[in-house]
């Protein structure tokens, strides 16, 4: 775990550089432990990655309630940012949180390769 928490860490840096409008990137276990994380001003990562991982719990529930089959990610949108939560594995998943659309919307097209490419370099 200790080589995928590196490698995640070093993806993560490479998003935060390429945006740096990005608040936070975290990647976090199914209980919210943080894994390897990145982020700017106050934020609080534990916080972020416990709320990520109850969000991810609920919309977890609800696809297979709804029939929707397996879970990919959340998108929430507020008044004032943007929030994704994405599967990365069964085990790993990564918050990202924005106050800018542009820079979320960028950022998020790198965020979703991020599982092809520890496949490829695991």
């Amino acid at each position: 775990m200790i080589s995928l928490s590196k490698e995640l860490e070093a993806r993560l840096t490479l998003v935060m550089a390429k945006y740096p409008a990005i608040l936070a990137l975290i990647a976090f276990s199914p209980d919210g432990l943080v894994i390897a994380s990145l982020v700017k001003e106050d934020r609080e990562k534990e916080q972020i990655s416990a709320l990520s991982a109850m969000l991810l719990k609920d919309a977890q529930r609800a696809t297979t309630t709804f029939g929707f089959g397996r879970f990919k990610r959340i998108l929430l949108v507020s008044e004032k940012g943007y929030l994704t939560v994405i599967n990365v594995t069964e085990e790993i998943s990564i918050a990202m949180l924005s106050n800018e659309r542009d820079a979320f919307s960028k950022a998020f097209l790198d965020i979703v390769k991020i599982p092809e490419m520890l496949k490829n370099s695991m």
